[in-house]
C-alpha cells in the first residue's frame, strides 16, 4: 500500500512561508497610526520555535517602544523618571513594576482594573492587556483623578471591608507615592508646580500595635529549635540567640565582627552587665537609606544577649554573611514544635505567622512596656525635646545620628529596665487562661 504523506503542520500566527524555503515573521503592537511593527525573514535552517522565539522577544521590545513613544504621556514621563531619579537598586526596581502597572490602566472611568499579577503576565508575554486607551498613553498633564482614585480603591479593594476596612491599604498607599514621586521629580524645577496626586486621600493604615510575642514564648520557640544535624545547625542555633536578645537584624548580624564590634568584660557580674559594661557596636541599618549612612550605633547588651554573643563570638564559622530563608524556615520548625509543646501545657497560641522579622519586635516589644514610653514599638529611642533643643537641632532625626556615636545614658536605662522586666516576666510561668464556672441564677437571685 502506498504511503500518504501527512499535511503540513500549520504555521504559528504571523509566521508565512517564502517562495524557495525558509519563512519570514511579522509582529505587530498596538492599534492604527500608533501601532509598531517588525519583520525578519528566515531561512530554511531555521526551526519554527527559533522564529517564535523571535517574535515574543521582538514583540517585548515593541511594546516597550510603544508605551514611550508619544511624548508628553505618562509613558514617557516614566521613562524620564526613572532616569532622573535617585533610586537604590531594589527601589528602581520596585518603582518601574509600580508605574508599568499605572501605564498598563485604562484610561477611561468605569473601565476594568487589572490586577499586579494581569499586568507582569503581560509584561512576560509580550502581549497587551486591553486596546482600550490606557494611562500610559494619556498625557500626563491631562491625568484623570477620578481614574487615579478609581484604580486604587478596585485595584486594592479589601477582601471584607466590614471585617478589615484597612487590608491592602500599604500596598495601595505604596502604588499611589509611586506616582506621587513621579510628578515631584518631573516638576522639581518648577516654581509653582503642584502635585495633583497630593489630591488623592492616603487609605488609613491599621492602628499601632505592639508587633511581637511575649518573650517567654521566644524563649520557648528557642528551646525547640532543631539542632541535632551537625555543626551547621549549630551555627543557625547561636545566630537565632543573637537575633532574639539582642536589638539588630539579621543585615546587620552578617556585618558583624565580634573581635572589633563585641566588647566584652568576662569578669562581669550580673549587676555590672545590666548596668551596661559589656556593649555591642552595631553596623548602621540602611533600610530606605541611599545618600546619608547613619554612624554605627553601641548599645549595652541584657544578660541574655551578652550570653548569646559570647557563644556566637567563640564560634568562628557563625560569624559572616548567610542566607536568611534557610534560617528562617530553622526557626518556623522550631514555632511548630514550641507551639505543640505549650498546646500540651494547655496554653493555646498561634505561632504559624511567625518569622525572624518577629525576634527583634519581640524584644522592642519588652523595651516599650519596661521603659514607659522612651522606645517605640521598633526599639528605636524616642528623642527628648531637652536634648533637642540643647543641640540646636531642627529635626529629631538630626539628634539621633549625633547621639548614636556612644551609649547614651538613656539607652543603658532602657536596657536595665528590659532586663529587670525580663527577670519578673520569666519567673511567671505560661499558663492556660482561667475557666470560669457559669452558676446559674436561682429563684431569690431573679
Amino acid at each position: 500500500m502506498k504511503r500518504v504523506p501527512s499535511p503540513p503542520a500549520p504555521l504559528p500566527p504571523g509566521v508565512y512561508p517564502k517562495p524557495g524555503g525558509g519563512h519570514y515573521a511579522r509582529v505587530k503592537v498596538g492599534a492604527s497610526a500608533t501601532s509598531l511593527r517588525d519583520q525578519r525573514s528566515f531561512g530554511p535552517e531555521v526551526s519554527i520555535p527559533a522564529i517564535v522565539a523571535w517574535q515574543e522577544q521582538a514583540r517585548k521590545d515593541l511594546l516597550k517602544r510603544h508605551r514611550a513613544a508619544t511624548p508628553g504621556s505618562l509613558a514617557a514621563s516614566v521613562v524620564e523618571y526613572l532616569r532622573l531619579a535617585q533610586l537604590s537598586k531594589a527601589n528602581r526596581e520596585r518603582r518601574e513594576q509600580q508605574l508599568a502597572w499605572w501605564c498598563a490602566q485604562p484610561a477611561k472611568l468605569g473601565a476594568p482594573v487589572f490586577s499586579v499579577k494581569e499586568v507582569l503576565a503581560a509584561a512576560d508575554a509580550g502581549t497587551a492587556l486591553t486596546k482600550l486607551p490606557t494611562l500610559g498613553a494619556q498625557a500626563r498633564s491631562m491625568l484623570d483623578l477620578k481614574r487615579v482614585r478609581e484604580v486604587l480603591a478596585i485595584g486594592f479593594a479589601p477582601t471584607n471591608p466590614n471585617v478589615d476596612p484597612t487590608e491592602h491599604a500599604g500596598t495601595s498607599n505604596h502604588y499611589r507615592m509611586a506616582l506621587y514621586h513621579l510628578f515631584s521629580v518631573l516638576d522639581q524645577d518648577e516654581a509653582q508646580a503642584v502635585n495633583p496626586i497630593a489630591k488623592v486621600k492616603v487609605r488609613p493604615l491599621p492602628g499601632a500595635q505592639l508587633a511581637g510575642q511575649d518573650m517567654r514564648i521566644v524563649r520557648e520557640v528557642l528551646k525547640h529549635v532543631p539542632t541535632r544535624f551537625g555543626r551547621s545547625s549549630r551555627v543557625s542555633e547561636l545566630r537565632l540567640a543573637v537575633l532574639a536578645w539582642v536589638h539588630i537584624t539579621p543585615k546587620q548580624l552578617q556585618q558583624v565582627d565580634p573581635p572589633r564590634h563585641f566588647h566584652d568584660v568576662p569578669n562581669a557580674t550580673r549587676e555590672e552587665i545590666i548596668g551596661g559594661v559589656v556593649t555591642l557596636t552595631k553596623p548602621p541599618r540602611l533600610k530606605g537609606r541611599l545618600k546619608r549612612i547613619p554612624p554605627p550605633e553601641t548599645i549595652p547588651l541584657n544578660p541574655w544577649g551578652v550570653e548569646a554573643m559570647r557563644a556566637f563570638a567563640a564560634e568562628r564559622a557563625a560569624w559572616g554573611t548567610f542566607s536568611v530563608p534557610p534560617l528562617n524556615r530553622m526557626f518556623k520548625r522550631g514555632c511548630r514544635k514550641a507551639q505543640a509543646a505549650l498546646a500540651r501545657q494547655g496554653v493555646n497560641v498561634d505561632l504559624s505567622a511567625m518569622t525572624l522579622y518577629h525576634l527583634k519586635h519581640s524584644l522592642a516589644t519588652a523595651a516599650q512596656l519596661a521603659s514607659a514610653g522612651i522606645v517605640d514599638r521598633a526599639g528605636r529611642m524616642r528623642q527628648s525635646p531637652g536634648v533637642q533643643r540643647a543641640l540646636d537641632h531642627a529635626s529629631a532625626r538630626t539628634t539621633a545620628i549625633y547621639t548614636q556615636a556612644a551609649v547614651d545614658p538613656a539607652v543603658r536605662y532602657v536596657s536595665a529596665a528590659t532586663a529587670v522586666y525580663l527577670d519578673h516576666l520569666f519567673t511567671m510561668p505560661l499558663v492556660p487562661p482561667p475557666t470560669f464556672t457559669v452558676v446559674p441564677k436561682t429563684g431569690s437571685d431573679l
